[in-house]
């Protein structure tokens, strides 16, 4: 059992997210993590902002169209992202780029109270 004896309070978004990374997770053995949750939670928004996807849903369509319509949303929002995730990597792979992002972290680092001395 995964803590089910245990009342928390949780945000019902955050527990549909969660259960939908979990059976993800142990139907195709991926490895889906808090990070991509954050990111999928952020694609799930940008479909429940989509003003034209809203109006196929609430109109007079068959189901087969809203589905069709939720489909082209969610793979237009999830190219859109990949695209931006692309985007920046590419803009990091440049090796003085690349170097001076690292240089500027490890300043950062080193200059911030580390969390792992607090343990």
């Amino acid at each position: 059992m995964k803590g089910s004896d245990v009342a928390t309070v949780r945000d019902p978004e955050q527990d549909f997210l969660s259960n939908i990374i979990n059976a993800l997770n142990d139907a195709y053995q991926t490895d889906f993590t808090v990070e991509d949750k954050v990111d999928i939670e952020n694609v799930y928004q940008k479909v429940r902002q989509h003003e034209e996807l809203r109006q196929v849903i609430a109109g007079d369509n068959t189901e087969s169209n809203k589905w069709y319509k939720f489909e082209q949303v969610v793979d237009d929002i999830l190219l859109d992202f990949v695209n931006n995730k692309l985007e920046l990597y590419k803009k990091l792979a440049k090796s003085e780029i690349n170097a001076d992002l690292k240089q500027r972290l490890y300043q950062a680092y080193l200059e911030q109270p580390s969390r792992h001395e607090a343990q």
